[in-house]
């Protein structure tokens, strides 16, 4: 089978819409073609990218079917009472995630379950039908590619990766027309340590993504992500509240529409079975994180209201919102009068304290395996090879590796090797295991303090799909964790030029390198992912400065500190 990738839909003249008519041979066409021969009733879209993919690429699934995401289903259980259900997912690779939400599905007392898909890896359980756009195995290399084209297709809408968050709608005002600018006012406003410019290097012209950091100390991770579009003065704003524990403390939601949803969610999850959701409380744990930072986000707005505006009467993007809880979200009426306003909902939050992974993951002998497959002392080197190692010890790739020991059981994974996607580290736990490991090599401070490195390590990851958010249960409180993503870090850059500069047959200094790259920057006649559009130093390979030195480093120079160079003596002047 020929090599595919996931490619985004053509950009329109403006630059601001995803064409609205692809190709008929488009693999995306064909799938939605598949799952509406089998004329659903309910289409689940596995999140966390398939909602985008089916916003992005305009999928019709059959008019009278509700889409929704798998995280809907138990805030939606009524509509799943003797229906036809298709559960479907970009790629297969075990299979258990799929698994997973079929059992809600049919727990929910479904009458037709199938599952779909656009391909399958190869060594998936023959035991899982699932009906593929490519009827053949994907081999591991069409797999990786398929998959790592992923957040490359979605880059193309100004919104997050996923919708566990709400969506605020703002425009900028006058006169800030781009998000280099607000950016500029943030630092002034919020301090430089405190935002991050996260917008890919090989991103698309007029998109860009900021990360403001709302709490330098204490615990939880409080933050709000700017979503730009600077052709059409629009910025999605999409805050997050996550303390370490989710089911400890109080805090208090205050915002109408925040209280009303959070209303309606609660009323939807009555009756809802048992078997809807992993575990008792897991919906309604999302609908208070919801909530709680939708809170959060109207609250903090009234603080930006020099750079932006809501856009329109509503407060939140109820489309996502739908998506994410299905139609109880979907009302009209979330704003309400003072005289109607009902009283202020109490929301479980915790104070301080990390979750009892931290205690089993940051281990001597985990810390030295890390530092071993870590490609070099660099925080993103240590923060990839972290992830890198919790990937190898629950299996993620095969549950049958599965060794970590740690909530489950080897035999409890077997039994259900769902479960081992849902363990990992929450943030305040990932910011002491990137100090440990830091610490262990000596490695000198960065101009940010780590917890806001880390920070911006995470959103970086997960934009670029190689982090995946989750929620899971530790000891009956529920934690917002993070495991290995099935894309890389970065890599695409550095394989680029590393490939080039072996093929090349010549040494280079450093400096020649870089010339050579300021040269190839004004180059039209190189492939538009070879021209950094957000970047100022001209440099056609270098990546984001935020999330490897702070210094703005050059490829070449990123490449030889993190050894993947060889000096003189050595015989290829490529990567050792």
């Amino acid at each position: 089978m020929a090599m595919m990738t996931i490619q985004a839909p053509p950009v329109a003249e403006d630059g601001l819409q995803p064409a609205r008519h692809l190709p008929p041979a488009h693999p995306w066409e064909e799938f939605a073609a598949l799952v509406r021969e089998f004329q659903p009733d309910v289409v689940v879209l596995v999140a966390r990218k398939m909602p985008r993919l089916v916003e992005l690429f305009h999928l019709d699934f059959g008019r009278s079917a509700l889409v929704i995401s798998d995280l809907a289903v138990p805030f939606a259980h009524a509509y799943f009472r003797n229906a036809k259900v298709a559960v479907i997912d970009d790629t297969v690779n075990v299979g258990s995630t799929l698994e997973h939400v079929a059992g809600c599905v049919r727990a929910c007392g479904a009458r037709e379950v199938e599952l779909f898909s656009l391909g399958r890896r190869t060594g998936t359980p023959e035991s899982l039908k699932v009906r593929c756009v490519y009827p053949d195995p994907l081999t591991d290399e069409q797999y990786d590619r398929l998959v790592g084209s992923v957040p490359e297709a979605i880059s193309v809408l100004a919104k997050p990766y996923d919708l566990v968050f709400p969506s605020i709608p703002c425009r900028l005002n006058v006169p800030y027309r781009s998000a280099g600018q607000v950016v500029a006012w943030l630092r002034e406003t919020q301090g430089h340590a405190r935002v991050h410019y996260l917008t890919p290097q090989f991103g698309h012209a007029g998109l860009a993504r900021v990360t403001v950091d709302l709490r330098g100390d204490g615990c939880g991770n409080y933050k709000l992500r700017l979503y730009f579009d600077e052709r059409s003065g629009i910025c999605n704003v999409v805050p997050f509240a996550i303390p370490p524990h989710l089911s400890d403390g109080a805090f208090t939601i205050t915002s109408p529409s925040a209280r009303r949803l959070f209303r309606r969610l609660e009323g939807a999850l009555r009756d809802a079975p048992q078997g809807a959701s992993l575990w008792e409380g897991e919906a309604l744990c999302q609908a208070r994180l919801f909530a709680a930072s939708l809170e959060q986000g109207l609250r903090l707005l009234d603080d930006l209201d020099d750079v932006l505006t809501l856009r329109g009467c509503g407060e939140f993007d109820q489309t996502d919102a739908a998506m994410l809880f299905g139609p109880a979200a979907a009302a009209d009426d979330f704003i309400v009068c003072k005289e109607q306003e009902p009283a202020p909902i109490k929301v479980e939050c915790p104070v301080s304290g990390e979750s009892p992974f931290l205690q089993r993951f940051c281990r001597p002998d985990i810390l030295a395996r890390i530092h071993a497959q870590a490609d070099g002392d660099d925080h993103l080197s240590l923060f990839k090879a972290l992830f890198d190692v919790l990937a190898e010890l629950v299996g993620a790739s095969n549950p049958k590796a599965y060794s970590f020991g740690w909530p489950y059981s080897p035999e409890e994974i077997q039994k259900k090797p769902y479960l081992r996607l849902r363990i990992g580290p929450a943030f305040d736990d990932l910011v002491a295991i990137m100090a440990n490991l830091v610490s262990a090599k000596g490695n000198n401070a960065r101009v940010l303090p780590l917890r806001n490195l880390v920070s911006a390590l995470l959103d970086y990851g997960i934009d670029c799909g190689a982090v995946v958010p989750a929620l899971t249960n530790y000891n009956g409180s529920f934690h917002r964790v993070y495991r290995k993503g099935e894309a890389g870090l970065h890599e695409k850059a550095e394989n680029r030029m590393l490939f080039a500069w072996s093929s090349s047959g010549r040494w280079l200094s450093l400096t020649n390198f870089t010339k050579i790259n300021a040269i190839l920057a004004f180059c039209e006649d190189y492939e538009p992912v070879l021209s950094p559009r957000a970047l100022q130093r001209g440099n056609v390979a270098s990546l984001q400065a935020t999330v490897l030195d702070l210094d703005e480093p050059e490829v070449s120079h990123y490449l030889r500190d993190t050894g993947k160079l060889s000096r003189r003596e050595a015989t290829t002047p490529g990567s050792r």
